[in-house]
């Protein structure tokens, strides 16, 4: 359910850390599923039966699902399989057609049989890691577009082959993949965006066209990243 939280405090006055009404990551199933759009909540989308839709044009092992809501309130369904042992395709089932396409154009490949992709919504976009290629996005028409080959400057340009991607209220964050400098996989390594721009990220040079962007190396044991989740309303957590 929604939650109220104090927005005057006795002893530092109006607190603009925090909204007045606080609504759960899994919005709110007691009134409705309702979801902040466009500066108002509102209801969210009904749950549809595209799961059980019949893909029709399966040629492979399904390796991934998802969901996306475009910012005008299209519901969509997305699948991930491999064809061909590492060659994957991804498709999209629209509710109002009642129809599969498939949105790859680039040759998709994912990086191995026991790792799965991972994929996260922002914005309006589905972004789509495989670990064998460059991030992925789909806006909700057309095909997928590959992320680093988009930007074209260098100094701006995602990082190659991430294993993980997911979403925070702002940016996104990847995690796992290899530097365009060296061409090395750095395990260890979380990537983030610019606020709000999924085509900006840095570096290490400090161009100031980098904005926001930035990346941390997480050294303390020197272990590869195997996972990262979004929790709570601000948290990444990395395991």
């Amino acid at each position: 359910m929604i939650k109220g939280s104090p927005v005057w405090s006795p002893d530092q006055g109006l607190q603009t850390n925090m909204p007045a009404t606080v609504i759960p990551d899994r919005a709110c199933q007691s009134t409705k599923n309702v979801v902040f759009f466009d500066g108002k909540i509102v209801v969210r989308p009904g749950i549809q039966a595209a799961a059980l839709v019949d893909p029709g044009t399966s040629s492979g092992n399904i390796t991934h699902m998802n969901t996306m809501v475009t910012q005008d309130a299209i519901f969509y369904l997305l699948r991930v399989e491999n064809p061909s042992g590492t060659l994957g395709k991804a498709y999209v089932f629209d509710p109002t057609l009642q129809t599969w396409s498939d949105i790859t154009t680039l040759p998709l490949f994912v990086a191995s049989d026991y790792h799965r992709p991972t994929s996260a919504q922002f914005k309006g976009e589905w972004l789509l890691a495989t670990g064998g290629s460059n991030l992925m996005r789909w806006n909700g028409s057309g095909t997928l577009v590959d992320v680093t080959a988009a930007q074209s400057d260098a100094a701006l340009k995602a990082p190659q082959n991430p294993y993980f991607v997911c979403a925070t209220a702002s940016r996104i964050f990847l995690a796992n993949s290899i530097d365009n400098a060296t061409d090395e996989r750095i395990p260890w390594r979380v990537h983030w965006c610019s606020s709000y721009d999924t085509s900006i990220y840095s570096n290490g040079s400090g161009d100031g066209k980098q904005l926001s962007a930035g990346f941390r190396d997480l050294t303390h044991d020197s272990s590869p990243i195997t996972g990262m989740i979004y929790h709570g309303s601000t948290s990444v957590v990395v395991f």
